[in-house]
């Protein structure tokens, strides 16, 4: 559950607590603290005639030991679950790959670590509405997420629809302030309000139609942040990718480079064929880093498990047959890829 991922539910890490209720639960904890002791001591009494005799005493306060605890409790449910139909925006700032699980759910993820941080239930699409702003589902990224709840009533104006600030750190939800130009953007957002979609000004090209508009330079810049979108993506190496990485190894090279500098830089797991990419001597345009490039283009799309596997049976075979194999994962570990997915 993602309760757990939040880091638990006590009072004290949940939310960022106003200074009239702190002294309120403050003064709550010490009410209770000096009946549990006046208790104590009376229990502790020598005296069996005069401990019968207060009984009553300390039957009045147990009660009143209880009646504090459920004070407490009234406080903390009051700092922890707003009203049912209060309005409330919250603003989260984190790292995308900071966000648990699948990176396709990584907004509904969200939504339910603010539920259960600060509202102690999970999302209900019927009450709650998040909004990113950002590539959320792509790692190394800074996102921000707004998440707003309850209603806003006909008597209330958008300026006094209180507005919390937190930082999630990928296991803790901590409270930061909201600056003032943030404030003022929202401000001049609708609450809840649903951006109409852009609607495209013209239909999308074919590739031969982007090959024929661009000349050299403009087309190898699109492929190389078509190969590098792909790559932090996950998503398979296509067959006008692989066309266009083979006839510009060196370019590829450079795509590689960014894309493995960013991951280590934000340190994000690389793939079994990134880890080789990072660690084997390279000699840029030559024979080696080719075969290299074929084992890259071959694991791009696989579950890390699968990748993992592949690359290893691939890397060993490899390693077997040929010294300089051994060194990359080899030309003898690509060939077997190749064969393996039928390209």
């Amino acid at each position: 559950m993602l309760e757990r991922t939040v880091g638990g539910g006590t009072a004290s890490d949940r939310c960022a607590v106003g200074q009239d209720v702190a002294e309120a639960t403050a003064t709550t904890r010490q009410q209770c603290e000096a009946s549990q002791r006046t208790a104590t001591q009376a229990e502790r009494s020598g005296d069996k005639a005069g401990h019968d005799g207060r009984t009553g005493d300390l039957r009045r306060g147990g009660e009143s030991n209880q009646g504090c605890r459920d004070d407490y409790d009234k406080v903390d449910t009051r700092v922890t679950a707003p009203t049912e139909h209060g309005a409330l925006r919250i603003v989260v700032r984190c790292l995308s790959h900071n966000i648990p699980g699948p990176r396709a759910k990584r907004t509904a993820t969200m939504a339910n670590i603010i539920c259960q941080h600060h509202l102690r239930r999970d999302s209900d699409p019927d009450k709650d509405k998040i909004t990113s702003m950002g590539l959320q589902d792509l790692d190394g990224k800074k996102v921000r997420f707004l998440f707003e709840s309850g209603s806003l009533q006909d008597d209330n104006r958008l300026e006094d629809v209180p507005v919390l600030g937190f930082k999630w750190t990928g296991s803790d939800l901590l409270p930061r302030d909201v600056d003032a130009r943030t404030r003022a953007y929202l401000s001049n957002v609708p609450f809840k309000h649903t951006a109409p979609r852009a609607q495209p000004s013209q239909k999308a090209k074919s590739v031969a139609e982007l090959r024929e508009n661009l000349d050299d330079e403009g087309w190898n810049k699109y492929m190389q942040e078509f190969s590098l979108r792909r790559l932090q993506y996950n998503m398979v190496a296509g067959n006008v990718m692989r066309a266009w990485v083979l006839e510009n190894p060196d370019l590829f090279h450079d795509v590689m480079q960014q894309y493995t500098a960013q991951k280590r830089w934000h340190k994000l797991d690389l793939s079994p064929s990134e880890k080789l990419w990072v660690d084997a001597p390279k000699e840029r345009g030559g024979t080696s880093e080719l075969s290299l490039i074929k084992l890259v283009l071959d694991h791009m799309g696989k579950a890390e498990e699968e990748s993992e596997s592949s690359t290893a049976t691939s890397a060993a075979r490899a390693a077997s047959a040929t010294p300089a194999a051994s060194t990359l994962g080899g030309g003898q570990a690509c060939a077997h890829m190749e064969e393996s997915q039928g390209t």
